[in-house]
């Protein structure tokens, strides 16, 4: 079975290390960070 991989946006990052996403929010971000995600760069199109 393949691992699932995410592409996480820059202010969620923000967010998850300023600790003020909700609870549920957290826990999942927890599972999506020890799975190893890609970090979208871009700010603006």
């Amino acid at each position: 079975m393949e691992q699932q991989q995410y592409l996480i946006d820059t202010n969620t990052v923000i967010d998850y290390l300023g600790k003020i996403l909700p609870a549920k929010g957290m826990v999942f971000m927890n599972s999506v960070i020890d799975a190893g995600p890609n970090v979208s760069v871009i700010t603006k199109i």
